[in-house]
């Protein structure tokens, strides 16, 4: 069972093949997991932007509906105002009403 020195090395060199196959099998397999991680991450980023955008747009729609709503009943009163002989309002304020609580 002696075995000869060339059939060693071919056997090692068989070997060495396959890890360096297995190892560059690796590295490659990492480097495309991290590259498909930092794409996802990446779009995560971008949702979460998208959504911060959205809710400032939607947050601007509603104060311009606020807005229009008051400038539209400011300009539905001016006509009246005249037919009525009352004094013209520049300007609305409106009342905040606060809640009473009655205590014993």
């Amino acid at each position: 069972m002696f075995r000869t020195p060339s059939a060693i090395t071919l056997k090692q060199k068989k070997y060495k093949r396959l890890n360096v196959l297995v190892f560059l099998l690796f590295i490659i397999s990492s480097g495309a997991y991290l590259i498909g991680v930092n794409e996802y991450s990446i779009k995560q980023l971008e949702v979460q932007q998208k959504k911060r955008q959205a809710k400032a747009i939607k947050s601007e729609i509603n104060q311009l509906e606020v807005q229009a709503m008051a400038l539209s009943s400011l300009n539905s009163l001016s006509p009246r105002v005249d037919n009525l002989k009352m004094v013209k309002v520049d300007t609305m304020e409106y009342l905040d009403v606060k809640p009473v609580v009655a205590l014993r």
